[in-house]
């Protein structure tokens, strides 16, 4: 491990965006001959600046980063330009602005291939590119991997968590992977991106760093990253070679530790909490002593600043720029940097977030426009919009002039798969910047409470019975603001778990008539129309779905069981086949073929992929249950019991699991375990005989004849002619002592079978 740098903040020479002082460092020779130095790029996920111990937090535990600082460029006021992971990413990695890239959202969009990546400009140019990441909203579903010759993004699902959105990988996996491919034999400068998902919630750092940062979790989580960069250093250093690695440090966003202006995590305003983020650059030779530039400057300006750094041309089409020259004591000028927050307008039908900042000035330019000093009030409690109106204008100028420009470009090229709308951890995300339409006038900042209400309804749609309380709050926000499309998807969700589906298509058909682009809607909507019988309707809401997002698991899950449903098995193993010969590694498609060619009556080729598709651990509804199946065929019912019970803890609902898992334990002699869920499978059909029957022998084989009787008596009332339920209550009556009724009812039984025998 490299040597730590001792911090040196209080040693930093403060430079002006205007006006930078020289930093003593020698340009480097261009001649072609000479060795090209690699880059690595560090994004640190949901990490606030003033968590940082070169930004001055007197508690941080961060000297890896603050070593970069001391050699390199510490920039004070750096903001995210979507406080979200996605779209954030796309602005680094094109240089662009998000009205010009599509990616408004996490799940909004893909990075369209017509924006070249930096990955893409330092491959053209020899770098061997590589990217270890940490979670799914980094993934190659989103398109961020343009350009690189490996992508190392396997991340996978943990037990109890809630869908795809949550499935990361600690930091300490991604850096192995990135030492990994560090120390591939190779003549050819690197570029390596390095995305550590740690300090995202929930907040659990590993030993020691939960020891060390008792009550701070957060700060052991940064801690924890820091350690894992030092061990990466330390590679690094003696990869590069003579030439050496420049170092950008970037966090995607910040995040609102303590109820930050209304705000718990991020995504929804721009208070500098969540939308300031750390950024260091260090050059490939090390600054004798580091700099402190002052001054507004943003994450689109990482891709400019990686080619500056690099010694490469500048591209004046982008909207970044190159920030290096502050490392050789030049004059930055930078214009106002922009920012934005869609998550309002597409969840809930207010003004859209957007901002400007330059210098020490933030306008958050919305219905109830607030002006900030960010130097005077770094807490941005006073608002200075009515004393300050001419900053007010001048900035809101260059805000309009900014959105115009990129409008312009959205307008002509945005292709329409590039709109596509999924749900992050349960919201509801609409469609692209609305441009050229009138905005709403309701400022979000001003509706905390209804933020809170809907947050309530939430909790109340995850509770047993709390759908008829939610559709109750729902209804009442959507009295006063209508054009809701969260509230309309959630009352949608209400009236499903009420069993009201009628009246749920109808909400779903509203919402989607005003946000036609949200495929979380639309996935909704086609989930129901399939649950009402409506199968043809259902498949062509879905292919509109992957219309916009080609690669989405779910929409392709839901499409193949619609396929099978309606009788075109052979069509859906065409389409998941050619999906798996496009990526064989992909464990979605692994699934679908699996289970196609299992259900086919071909589960000798449908076993291996099955188990093939359990790596990433993400559940995948037939999967295990076939898997249990198929051990059930072998005799080895406790793997059947395994793989079931893996099934109904993700699809609880499964009745063929439930029923197979009980057999399963009768198979074993596990009496208890049986009779457990054969009373849970006659929850879902109580009317079932052989169920009561199940139930009541495995009752009978734990000796509790009494509950025996009263399992099967449903059973008896329901089938009294049923040959095999009468010979279990001839038994159970032999066991009670009853041995005349007993003989009776076992000689009544043998005639049935006697004449139902063939």
């Amino acid at each position: 491990m490299s040597r730590p740098v001792p911090r040196l903040l209080a040693l930093l020479p403060v430079v002006t965006a205007s006006l930078l002082v020289g930093c003593g460092a020698e340009p480097r020779s261009k001649e072609l001959s000479a060795p090209r130095p690699s880059l690595v790029l560090i994004t640190l996920d949901t990490t606030r600046a003033d968590r940082i111990g070169a930004y001055g937090h007197s508690l941080a535990r961060t000297p890896t980063i603050d070593g970069l600082a001391a050699q390199g460029a510490r920039f004070d006021r750096a903001y995210a330009v979507v406080p979200l992971t996605t779209p954030s990413h796309a602005s680094m990695l094109s240089g662009v602005y998000p009205t010009r890239h599509g990616v408004h959202n996490n799940g909004d969009a893909v990075l369209p291939d017509r924006f070249v990546t930096l990955a893409e400009r330092l491959q053209a140019q020899g770098w061997r590119t590589g990217a270890s990441l940490s979670a799914f909203v980094t993934t190659r579903i989103w398109n961020l991997d343009q350009g690189f010759d490996v992508y190392l993004d396997d991340v996978r699902a943990e037990a109890g968590e809630k869908g795809r959105w949550g499935r990361e990988r600690p930091a300490k996996e991604v850096i192995d992977d990135a030492i990994r491919w560090l120390e591939a034999p190779s003549d050819a400068p690197f570029f390596l991106w390095v995305h550590l998902f740690d300090a995202h919630a929930p907040y659990d750092p590993p030993s020691p760093f939960k020891e060390q940062h008792e009550g701070r979790p957060y700060d052991g989580e940064i801690a924890a990253m820091d350690a894992e960069i030092a061990r990466l250093q330390a590679v690094v250093d003696r990869v590069a070679g003579p030439a050496g690695a420049a170092w950008i440090v970037i966090g995607d966003h910040g995040e609102a530790l303590q109820d930050d202006h209304g705000e718990r995590d991020h995504g929804t305003f721009l208070f500098d909490g969540t939308a300031r983020v750390p950024l260091i650059a260090r050059p490939a030779a090390p600054l004798a002593q580091g700099v402190v530039v002052q001054g507004a400057v943003s994450g689109v300006d990482v891709t400019p600043t990686a080619m500056g750094l690099l010694g490469l041309p500048p591209d004046p089409t982008l909207d970044g720029v190159d920030l290096s020259p502050a490392l050789r004591g030049e004059a930055l000028n930078r214009a106002p940097v922009y920012l934005e927050a869609w998550s309002v307008y597409q969840r809930f039908g207010f003004h859209p977030e957007l901002a400007v900042a330059q210098g020490d000035l933030k306008l958050m330019d919305t219905p109830n426009p607030r002006l900030f000093d960010l130097r005077a009030d770094p807490g941005e409690t006073q608002n200075l919009a009515a004393a300050r109106p001419e900053d007010v204008a001048r900035l809101r100028a260059a805000l309009v002039e900014i959105r115009a420009k990129e409008e312009s470009a959205e307008r002509l090229a945005l292709a329409p798969e590039m709109s596509a709308q999924l749900a992050a951890l349960g919201y509801v995300t609409g469609g692209a910047d609305p441009t050229g339409a009138a905005l709403p006038t309701i400022d979000a900042k001003d509706e905390l409470p209804l933020l809170r209400q809907l947050e309530q309804v939430g909790q109340l749609l995850q509770t047993p019975g709390g759908a008829p309380e939610a559709e109750r709050l729902l209804r009442e926000v959507l009295s006063r603001f209508p054009e809701l499309a969260e509230a309309r998807g959630q009352l949608a969700v209400a009236l499903r778990a009420q069993g009201r589906m009628p009246e749920a298509l109808a909400v779903y058909e509203d919402a989607l008539n005003r946000t036609p682009d949200s495929a979380i809607l639309r996935t909704n909507y086609a989930q129901a129309l399939a649950g009402m019988g409506r199968l043809d309707d259902a498949l062509a809401e879905v292919q509109r779905v992957l219309v916009q997002v080609p690669e989405d698991d779910v929409a392709r899950g839901l499409l193949v069981q619609l396929l099978r449903d309606l009788g075109r098995a052979g069509e859906a193993l065409t389409l998941t086949q050619a999906w798996l010969d496009a990526d064989p590694t992909d464990p979605n498609a692994q699934a679908q073929v699996g289970v196609l060619l299992s259900l086919g009556g071909e589960p000798e080729a449908g076993e291996p992929l099955l188990v093939q598709s359990l790596s990433d651990a993400v559940p995948r509804p037939q999967v295990r249950h076939l898997l249990g199946m198929m051990a059930v065929s072998r005799g080895d019912h406790r793997a059947a019991v395994a793989h079931l019970r893996a099934e109904l803890d993700s699809f609880p609902a499964s009745l063929p699991s439930r029923v197979a898992l009980a057999h399963a334990h009768m198979a074993l002699e596990e009496w208890e375990e049986a009779a457990a869920e054969y009373s849970a499978a006659l929850g879902f059909v109580p009317e079932d005989v052989e169920l009561r029957r199940a139930l009541a022998q495995a009752y009978f084989n734990m000796g509790d004849y009494g509950l025996a009787a009263e399992a099967l008596a449903p059973a008896l009332a329901q089938a009294p002619e049923h040959p095999y339920v009468l010979l279990l209550h001839a038994n159970i009556l032999a066991k009670q002592g009853d041995r005349a009724t007993a003989e009776r009812v076992f000689a009544e039984a043998q005639a049935l079978r006697a004449r139902t025998s063939p």
